[in-house]
């Protein structure tokens, strides 16, 4: 099973614990790799606590434990600086590990900051976690929009390849990049309102909108987000989103999004073998073998791999 996961929160947790990235306690660990192919988008976190220099500062910290961890590890892992380095570092066996950021606080409202975010390697930005930032709001805020800075901040980030994710930001925020992203955008990990009326997801008309221009949507594996009885959230409920998913029209545009080790995941679905085992149910449930690859693998490869032709 190849598997191409758009965002844990591993970093975070084995940062704030002084873990490693190989750890029997998270739900990612570099030694219990998928059985194919892998390519991880581990994500450094920002709280909303976090404003203004400190929340740089926080970055930075948090970058600089993750480089000492892929250098003590660099036989199971590899950085992925450009779309075309995740399919040489997979060649050699390898997990390719992407860096994300989630909170665009980490910019200071300053335009220059976007240049850092380049030089550490980051390719995929979360504009926002809950709660207002210099850019928009998330959910915590319905009224507000992306402010002047984050309007002229979607053009910026498509500039210097770095991918644009909404999860978390409100309704108002989303149909404004939708209108003004001129490159694919995505949903690292957000499922379907349809399914599950956590504000979080996707309304289908948000979806439709994202799969047009180009981008993904990745499954969230969080209890409250795949079924509005937590109590409920199983193997079938994420089969319920990527169905209708795919009935929307989504078979190139629906990713693995899991928020591993950020979330409250269901026993059946931890790490990778619950991923592996769900790949087993999907197939068991008329998900065809050429569909379930593009939505563990192919679908967010190609995102990526496009920020090369920017």
């Amino acid at each position: 099973m190849n598997l191409f996961d758009l965002h844990c929160d591993t970093t975070k947790t084995c940062w704030e614990q002084q873990w490693d990235l190989i750890n029997p306690d998270t739900h990612v660990s570099l030694d219990r790799p998928p059985k194919g192919r892998w390519a991880q988008v581990f994500a450094t976190f920002v709280p909303d606590n976090y404003r203004g220099p400190s929340a740089f500062h926080y970055l930075q910290e948090s970058h600089a434990y993750y480089r000492a961890q892929l250098a003590k590890y660099e036989h199971l892992a590899a950085p992925v600086w450009a779309g075309k380095d995740i399919a040489s570092i997979n060649d050699s066996g390898r997990c390719a590990a992407i860096l994300s950021v989630e909170g665009g606080c980490v910019l200071e409202g300053k335009m220059e900051r976007v240049q850092d975010l380049v030089k550490l390697g980051v390719k995929l930005l979360t504009l926002t976690w809950n709660a207002p930032n210099e850019i928009g709001s998330g959910h915590d805020r319905e009224d507000l929009g992306l402010t002047d800075f984050g309007r002229a901040l979607i053009p910026e980030l498509e500039r210097n390849h770095i991918l644009v994710d909404i999860s978390h930001l409100n309704d108002r925020g989303f149909d404004e990049v939708a209108e003004l992203a001129a490159r694919p955008f995505l949903a690292s990990h957000s499922n379907l309102r349809s399914i599950c009326a956590a504000p979080r997801n996707l309304t289908e008309e948000q979806f439709q909108k994202l799969a047009r221009a180009g981008g993904v949507a990745g499954i969230n594996l969080h209890a409250p987000f795949l079924a509005d009885d937590p109590a409920k959230a199983d193997m079938d409920q994420v089969l319920r989103h990527i169905a209708r998913f795919l009935e929307l029209g989504g078979e190139d545009h629906v990713a693995i999004g899991s928020d591993f080790d950020g979330a409250n995941i269901p026993p059946c679905l931890v790490g990778s073998r619950g991923l592996e085992d769900l790949a087993e149910y999907l197939l068991a449930h008329g998900i065809s073998e050429c569909v379930l690859n593009k939505i563990y693998y192919e679908n967010a490869l190609r995102l990526f791999q496009q920020l090369d032709g920017q």
